[in-house]
């Protein structure tokens, strides 16, 4: 739990696949895309609750959900799976998206600190985390060495 603003942030590691999630799931979803450096793409909300709930139901996929009373503000989708030449797991995010309103409150880190957790517990010898938002980069490079992450390659992308 996070107190923030005399509110308590609650996370939820989501395993029911009901309607309040698949709500929160669109709308945080629809911000997100806004920002996103897909936003060009088409956004296909049927589509993605079918991917979210494969998610919910895959061991190998964990899907968190910070609630602001019954105001979903975040949510973290992931998953571990082996590497193309490796048998060794790593742990890759899907979408990590917290609303504007509530960046800077630490709901972003405990998403993570969340992922993290749960992706070392399935044994998983990295976790690798991107960025391909259209946000700041610097800010998320501090955070993300504070907290042990090594910058790695580089993201590209060239529409067509």
């Amino acid at each position: 739990m996070l107190e923030k603003n005399s509110q308590v942030i609650s996370f939820e590691y989501v395993q029911d696949f009901r309607p309040e999630v698949q709500q929160a799931f669109i709308a945080l979803c629809t911000f997100a895309h806004k920002e996103s450096a897909h936003r060009h793409m088409t956004m296909d909300i049927g589509y993605g609750l079918k991917n979210l709930h494969e998610y919910v139901q895959s061991d190998s996929s964990g899907v968190w959900i910070a609630w602001d009373g019954e105001q979903p503000v975040g949510f973290f989708v992931g998953k571990v799976h082996p590497l193309f030449f490796s048998k060794d797991l790593v742990a890759v995010d899907t979408v990590w998206y917290v609303l504007p309103k509530s960046r800077g409150s630490r709901v972003g880190l405990q998403l993570l600190e969340l992922f993290e957790k749960w992706s070392e517990s399935k044994g998983v010898k990295d976790i690798r985390i991107g960025q391909t938002s259209k946000l700041e980069h610097s800010a998320f490079d501090k955070i993300m060495s504070k907290r042990g992450y090594e910058y790695v390659g580089s993201y590209f992308v060239r529409k067509v």
